[in-house]
C-alpha cells in the first residue's frame, strides 16, 4: 500500500517507536518549548494523531531560555516494559537549569506522565531495553556509544560499558538495541544531523559486545542523491502486529534553489524495513522517497500522511488549548488561556518593557496560510500580532503598534543583528485580521479590509529564516504574540480566531 512521506510533517525531529495493546506511539523532540515531548498514536503508522505531552507541568522540568535556541529536550524513546510505557530523554540546559538525562512512565499513554527520575549518566540520546532474562539496560552516547544495566525502579545503574564507536562517521548517536534470532542488534546514527546523516548498525551475540558492523552500512541514507529529501537519519525499528518491519526517521526537505535550505525542520519520515535476511535492508535500496509502499497495518486504505490536519480552525474557547500550541519554555496558564472571547494574551501592569507573551503552532507545510482576528480593545500601549517565528531572533512580525494617536500596522523583520521595520498607511480599528502566507520562495503579509477581503501589505524572500541561515535544532512556528510597548502600557490583547491552511 502507498502513502506518503514525511508521516509527520514540520518540525518533529528524532523519532522515536513503540507498540501498544491495539495502536502505535511516536514521541519527538521538542527543544526549547512547553509542553514538552510531544506524544502521538496510529493504527497504521501513516495517520499520526496527537494525545498528549510527556512534560505538562512546570514541576517536572524547567527549560532554560538561554540563547542561542539548542537546548532543552533531546532525541527522546519510547519503550512499553512489563506493561509501563517509559520515555528516556536528555534536557540539554545549564547548571542552573536541571541537565541532564532522565525518565518519565506512564501506565496510559494517555494520561498524566510520572515527574523525573534522573541519572547520573553523561552524553545524549538514551535508550532502553530489556533482554530475554528481564535486565533492562541503558544505552547512550557519549563519544561512542556505552551501555550499563539499570534499575527502573529508581534509576541507580551499573558501570559503564563502551560497546562501539560506529563505522568512523562523526557523531555516532542515537542508539537502539534490538534482539532478533539470538543477535543483539545496535542501530545508531552518524554524520552528523545534516546532509551527511546516515543509519548504520552492528550486532553481537553478547549485549555486552563485541560488536561487529554490518558489512552493508550505511542502510539508511539519502546524502549525495538527487533527491528532494535529505538529511536522513536518526531511525528506530519497529515489528507490527503482522510481524513487518519499519523505521521511522527525521529527514529534511531542502527548498528547490541552491544553496541547500530547508525550511520545515527535521520531519518523521516512515519506511518499509525487510528483515528477512542476517541484516534489514531499508527503503528503496536504502534511500528515503516522498511517496513508498509497504504492508501498512491496521487494514485501513491510506491516501496521505495528514497526520495533523492541513487545516485547522481554532476560536480557543474550550476549557484548554489545543495540543498543538506551545509556549516558550515554560507554561504562562494566567497570561495566556482560553475565554469566551477567545485566546487572552494578559500583560501585567508591573512587568518589564520587554516582556512578550507568545503562543505558537509548527508550520507543517511549504505553502501556508495563516490568519487570525485581534481584539485589542482591553490594552493600551501595546504591539501585537501574527509571526513567522524560527526563534527569539529570527522572526517575521506583522503587527498592530497601539499608540496614544491611533493604531499603526506595521511590518518588523528580524534576523540576528539585523532587524527592519516597515510601517502600512492602512487604517486599523481595535479589531484586526491579520495574515501571513507563503510558499517556497516569499512571506506574504496582509491585513482584512472593511469588506472581509485580503489586501496585501509587503512580502519577503522566506529563505532567510531556513535553518542553515537562522537556526539550529528547531523548525518554524506560526506566532501569535503580545507585548507592553511601554512601562505603563499593558491590558489583554484576544485573538478570537486562527485558521492555519496546508496549500
Amino acid at each position: 500500500m502507498e502513502y506518503r512521506n514525511p508521516v509527520l510533517p514540520g518540525f518533529h525531529p528524532d523519532p522515536s517507536i513503540c507498540q501498544g495493546e491495539d495502536r502505535y506511539y511516536l514521541v519527538t523532540s521538542s527543544f526549547e518549548y512547553f509542553p514538552g515531548i510531544p506524544l502521538f498514536e496510529s493504527r497504521d503508522l501513516v495517520n499520526w494523531q496527537p494525545i498528549g505531552h510527556c512534560i505538562t507541568r512546570e514541576t517536572q522540568m524547567v527549560f532554560t531560555d538561554q540563547l542561542p535556541n539548542a537546548l532543552g529536550i533531546y532525541a527522546p524513546t519510547i519503550r512499553c516494559i512489563a506493561g509501563r510505557y517509559y520515555v528516556i530523554c536528555t534536557n540539554v540546559g545549564t547548571k542552573e537549569h536541571g541537565p541532564g538525562n532522565f525518565f518519565v512512565w506512564a501506565e496510559d499513554p494517555h494520561g498524566e506522565w510520572s515527574d523525573p527520575i534522573w541519572l547520573d549518566l553523561p552524553g545524549i540520546d538514551p535508550s532502553l531495553f530489556q533482554d530475554q532474562s528481564g535486565q533492562v539496560w541503558y544505552c547512550g552516547a557519549d563519544q561512542g556509544i556505552y551501555l550499563c544495566a539499570i534499575e527502573l525502579s529508581d534509576g541507580s545503574h551499573g558501570s559503564r560499558l563502551d560497546i562501539w564507536s560506529g563505522t568512523g562517521g562523526a557523531d555516532p548517536e542515537g542508539p537502539h538495541i534490538y534482539f532478533k534470532d539470538d543477535w543483539y542488534y545496535l542501530l545508531i546514527a552518524e554524520g552528523g544531523t545534516g546532509y551527511g546523516h546516515m543509519v548504520v548498525m552492528a550486532r553481537s551475540r553478547e549485549i555486552t559486545g563485541p560488536y561487529e558492523a554490518c558489512p552493508d552500512n550505511p542502510l539508511l541514507t539519502n546524502r549525495s542523491l538527487p533527491l528532494g529529501i535529505q538529511g536522513i537519519g536518526h531511525a528506530d525499528l519497529l515489528q507490527d502486529e503482522n510481524d513487518n518491519w519499519w523505521a521511522v526517521c527525521l529527514g529534511i526537505r531542502p527548498l528547490p534553489e541552491f544553496p541547500k535550505r530547508h525550511l520545515l525542520g527535521r520531519e518523521t519520515f516512515l519506511v518499509p524495513v525487510d528483515w528477512t535476511g542476517e541484516w534489514p535492508t531499508m527503503g528503496a535500496d536504502g534511500a528515503v522517497l516522498p511517496v513508498m509502499a509497504g504492508p501498512l497495518p491496521g487494514g485501513a486504505v491510506v491516501e496521505t500522511a495528514a497526520s495533523e490536519q492541513a487545516s485547522f480552525r481554532d476560536d480557543f474557547k474550550g476549557d484548554k488549548l489545543a495540543l498543538s500550541w506551545n509556549t516558550l519554555f515554560r507554561p504562562q496558564p494566567e497570561q495566556i488561556l482560553t475565554t469566551e472571547k477567545g485566546l487572552a494574551l494578559r500583560l501585567a501592569a508591573v512587568s518589564q518593557v520587554d516582556e512578550e507573551l507568545w503562543l505558537g503552532r509548527r508550520l507543517q507545510h511549504p505553502r501556508f496560510a495563516a490568519e487570525a482576528v485581534f481584539d485589542g480593545s482591553e490594552a493600551a500601549e501595546t504591539v501585537y500580532g501574527i509571526s513567522l517565528f524560527l526563534n527569539p531572533t529570527h522572526r517575521y512580525d506583522l503587527c498592530i503598534q497601539q499608540k496614544v494617536g491611533g493604531d499603526q500596522l506595521r511590518g518588523d523583520f528580524r534576523l540576528g543583528p539585523f532587524a527592519k521595520e516597515q510601517d502600512f498607511s492602512v487604517k486599523v480599528g481595535s479589531i484586526n485580521g491579520l495574515r501571513i502566507s507563503g510558499d517556497e520562495r516569499v512571506a506574504v503579509f496582509e491585513v482584512q479590509d472593511e469588506q472581509g477581503g485580503w489586501q496585501k501589505l509587503t512580502e519577503v524572500a522566506i529563505h532567510y529564516l531556513a535553518t542553515e541561515t537562522s537556526g539550529i535544532f528547531t523548525g518554524p512556528y506560526i506566532g501569535l504574540f503580545a507585548r507592553k510597548e511601554k512601562a505603563s502600557g499593558g491590558g489583554t490583547v484576544y485573538c478570537r480566531q486562527f485558521l492555519y491552511q496546508g496549500l
